[in-house]
C-alpha cells in the first residue's frame, strides 16, 4: 500500500499551508516559472510508445498526464484571471475525468500541450510578478471544498500539482531506466 501511495503522490499529498509567507509565493513562483523546461527536458527523449505508458498501473500514460496539466493550469490561469477583476470569485468546478475522456486529449500531439504549457505559466509567471501585495490579498471561493482560499495558497497548490506530475513523470523515467 506504501508503493501505491508513494506512485500516486511522489512528492506526498498537498497539504495547506498554515501560513504562507512573501518567500514561500516567491518560491512558488518560481517553480511555476521553471516548471514547462523541467517538464520538457524530463520528457525530451520520449518516443510515442513511452508518452503512451501509464505512470502506474491503471494510471494516466505520460501523454495524459501531459494534456491534464495543460487543462488544469490554462483553467488555473483562466481563474486567476477573472478573479484579479473580481475577489473572491467563485471557481467553476472541473471534471477532469471528462475532460481526460474527450478524443482529442488522448491524441493530442505532446509538444502542443507541452507548448500550451510554456505559454501559459510564461504568462502566469509575468502576470504575478506585477502584483501588488493587495492583489496578493485576492480569494477564491472553492464550492467543491466548501471554502474561500487566498490567492497565495492557489499558487501553493498549483506549484505542488506542477512537482506532483512532474513527480509521476520522472518516478517512471527512473523505474523503466529511460
Amino acid at each position: 500500500m506504501k508503493d501505491l501511495e508513494l506512485l500516486r503522490y511522489p512528492v506526498g499529498r498537498f497539504g495547506k499551508p498554515e501560513k504562507i509567507s512573501d518567500e514561500d509565493v516567491q518560491e512558488y513562483i518560481r517553480v511555476l516559472g521553471n516548471f514547462p523546461a523541467e517538464l520538457a527536458k524530463t520528457v525530451g527523449n520520449f518516443d510515442d510508445e513511452k508518452f503512451n505508458t501509464q505512470y502506474r498501473e491503471n494510471g494516466w500514460t505520460v501523454r495524459q498526464v501531459i494534456t491534464h496539466v495543460a487543462d488544469s493550469h490554462s483553467r488555473a490561469y483562466a481563474m486567476f484571471k477573472h478573479g484579479l477583476e473580481q475577489n473572491n470569485l467563485k471557481v467553476k468546478p472541473n471534471s477532469e475525468k471528462k475532460a481526460l475522456g474527450l478524443g482529442g486529449s488522448q491524441n493530442t500531439a505532446v509538444q502542443t500541450a507541452l507548448q500550451t504549457i510554456y505559454s501559459v505559466h510564461e504568462s502566469w509567471v509575468l502576470d504575478l510578478k506585477s502584483l501588488s501585495d493587495n492583489e496578493l490579498n485576492l480569494t477564491f471561493f472553492y464550492p467543491d471544498a466548501g471554502r474561500t482560499m487566498s490567492l497565495p495558497e492557489y499558487l501553493a497548490i498549483f506549484s505542488w500539482h506542477s512537482k506532483h506530475h512532474l513527480g509521476h513523470i520522472k518516478g517512471l523515467k527512473d523505474r523503466m531506466g529511460w
